[in-house]
């Protein structure tokens, strides 16, 4: 992106899993528990580094803090774009 001119560009692609507000934090203990193990899986892992891609199973505080620290970044993005939310 530097070489067409845009400096400063930075985009990470993620993926993440949320429940809504109020589930009970057993609830979400067990389900990044289970999703976790499920990432770790050798065959899994295998399939998407064939497609370049790095998987990185994380805990839901990082979760929280990465959509937190992504939302003035991609919010400011949208408005200088002039992107209206749908």
């Amino acid at each position: 992106m530097a070489e067409a001119g845009v400096a400063d560009f930075d985009i990470t692609v993620w993926f993440g899993l949320v429940a809504p507000a109020g589930t009970p934090r057993p609830v979400i203990e067990r389900l990044n528990k289970e999703l976790g193990e499920i990432l770790r899986t050798g065959a899994l892992k295998e399939k998407f580094a064939a497609a370049g891609i790095d998987i990185t199973a994380s805990t839901p505080e990082e979760l929280g803090e990465r959509i937190r620290a992504d939302l003035p970044y991609y919010g400011k993005l949208m408005r200088e774009a002039g992107i209206q939310p749908e």
